[in-house]
């Protein structure tokens, strides 16, 4: 997914009132931190790549690497405002404006390209079909018509043709798990009609026979994945098949669930601006690593990256990762005899869980499926069988405190212990196993 200057329709963004000031810290709801990098003023068509982090400044395309100064991939013939920035393997990005309405193929080192790969009007957004066809929303036919278009372009000629005809002003693309193209609707009308916004799919199979056959698809030919919501300028899928939107209307982050599932349903607010300068703009999950998913209290994986500015003097990528609840003992191993504490901290505020008591040491990390849950259940397997369970709150801080007394042990006893719990929405968390040693 891309990450992108103005993801609001283009012809509501000259009544967008833009509020200007200083970066207000935005904070993720409990199981998840976020960490912010400060951009150069304006900052647009902002993705992280391979070789680094892509940004527009309006004169020229940058390529900050990690730990290093920033370099100009391309310059630019005047001042435009980036509509998208998409990688094209590891080696290339696409990047698109809507003031000239070019489209260029900009390789991450060796030489710009000389002239622009494409000429679209007033393209949007991209996703990256196959390695030479990327797929564009664009208004080709004109700033004022009734529909929007999705082209697909070829990346070797420039040539493209429209795909699909789809009424409203211009929307978000993004690719679900299995290639399908999502697509979230926006409307014509102003002030745009609270929940009138849906998110489409079309399967991949329908965009490829209409590429080959050189036929234009149509609402008809996708399934509407949810509806009721208000708006969305950028869209980005993360690693078990949710969607996050950024609602230009509301001036949040939030989440759709389980959008590959039979049941998919709007969720919470991941990220809230309301209320000051800086709005969302632009969405991109990085996929992570390890056996966490992005769900909140999940070992860190994924990461969710937010534009965020006020379109003219402050910009800044917030970094939203999941973050796991920790379990510590207030005396340090070999634990002698008398009192002590198990305390689990960065849990879900006011929830209930079972804190587990096992003999013997850590094994591996079970990743266990339970119906109803988003989240796996990450468990130690030396747990599994024989652990003694305890029943156990937190409290409005997330918080949990179980006092305990070692009556003193024959000789040392290494244990276990881990905490699993559930927070007030009834999603699921688990602490990683701490091992301690009670002494004599």
């Amino acid at each position: 997914m891309n990450a992108s200057f103005v993801r609001r329709p283009l012809h509501l963004l000259a009544a967008t009132t833009i509020a200007l000031g200083t970066l207000a810290a935005q904070q993720a709801p409990a199981g998840y931190t976020v960490a912010r990098t400060t951009l150069p003023p304006g900052a647009t068509a902002v993705q992280q790549t391979a070789a680094g982090l892509v940004y527009c400044t309006g004169t020229t395309l940058e390529l900050l690497p990690p730990g290093q100064p920033a370099t100009t991939l391309l310059a630019l013939p005047g001042f435009v405002f980036g509509s998208f920035t998409l990688p094209v393997g590891t080696t290339h990005v696409l990047f698109g404006e809507s003031s000239t309405n070019r489209l260029w193929l900009v390789p991450l080192a060796g030489p710009a390209p000389a002239i622009p790969l494409a000429t679209l009007p007033f393209n949007y957004d991209a996703v990256l079909l196959t390695p030479q066809r990327a797929l564009v929303s664009a208004k080709i036919t004109g700033f004022a018509t009734n529909d929007n278009d999705l082209v697909a372009v070829d990346l070797g000629t420039g040539a493209f043709q429209t795909v699909a005809k789809l009424p409203g002003a211009s929307g978000p693309l993004a690719l679900a798990s299995n290639g399908d193209v999502l697509y979230a609707t926006s409307s014509l009308a102003f002030p745009t009609p609270l929940g009138t916004a849906q998110l489409l799919r079309f399967p991949r199979a329908a965009i490829d026979q209409a590429i080959a056959t050189q036929a234009t698809l149509g609402p008809a030919s996708a399934t509407v994945v949810v509806s009721g919501f208000d708006a969305a300028g950028d869209l980005a899928v993360d690693d078990d098949g949710d969607v996050f939107y950024a609602d230009w209307l509301q001036d949040n982050v939030r989440e759709i669930d389980d959008v590959d599932g039979p049941a998919p349903t709007l969720g919470g607010v991941l990220l809230d601006h309301t209320g000051v300068p800086t709005s969302a703009s632009g969405l991109q999950f990085v996929a992570g690593q390890g056996p966490g998913v992005f769900e909140p209290f999940q070992p860190t994986g994924g990461t969710l990256l937010v534009l965020e500015t006020d379109f003219f003097s402050t910009t800044a990528l917030a970094a939203v990762t999941t973050a796991r609840a920790q379990l510590a003992s207030t005396v340090v191993s070999p634990i002698p005899a008398g009192p002590f504490a198990l305390v689990a901290s960065q849990g879900p505020a006011n929830g209930i869980g079972l804190l587990a008591f096992g003999a013997g040491r850590s094994g591996s990390v079970l990743s266990i499926p339970l119906g109803g849950f988003e989240a796996p259940l990450l468990w130690d397997s030396a747990l599994v069988v024989g652990a003694a369970l305890v029943p156990v709150a937190f409290d409005a801080s997330g918080t949990m405190s179980l006092p305990l007394v070692n009556p003193g042990m024959p000789a040392l006893a290494p244990s276990l212990v881990q905490v699993f719990f559930l927070d007030t929405a009834g999603r699921l968390g688990t602490t990683p196993s701490l091992a301690i040693t009670l002494a004599p």
